[in-house]
């Protein structure tokens, strides 16, 4: 009941009503002028469409689904973990910025989740 609650009523409420809310309620037009200029007409016009009335528009489903997100933004924060490999040909000391993004990377995919299943399931059927 918690788990279905405090998890995955807000999931499903987020991946099926936040396209209708974008393409209801902001102006996407000047989100597609702003994600233009950040990275550019190419991708931009990946996420958008022509409108009836001949304006570009961004497509609220093409930005609402956030697992190609974190596919693509991936690669830039694996990045950022090749800070702990530079320490070791260069100076030492960003070895301590390489822990601490390993750190927040490290909580950020913390498996609470199942220690909360846990706790929920009968103790018999627990793993």
């Amino acid at each position: 009941m918690l788990l279905g609650l405090f998890f995955w009523l807000p999931f499903w409420a987020f991946f099926n009503l936040c396209a209708l809310y974008v393409d209801g309620d902001i102006d996407t037009a000047a989100l597609y002028t702003a994600l233009a200029g950040v990275f550019g007409v190419g991708f931009a016009g990946f996420l958008s469409r022509v409108g009836d009335d001949g304006v570009r528009r961004v497509l609220g489903e093409a930005i609402s689904h956030t697992g190609y997100i974190i596919m693509i933004l991936q690669v830039f924060v694996s990045g950022y973990f090749v800070v702990l490999g530079y320490a070791a040909v260069s100076a030492a000391a960003p070895v301590f910025l390489g822990i601490f993004l390993f750190a927040v990377g490290e909580m950020m995919a913390s498996p609470r989740i199942q220690e909360y299943i846990t706790w929920i399931a009968p103790k018999d059927k627990a793993a």
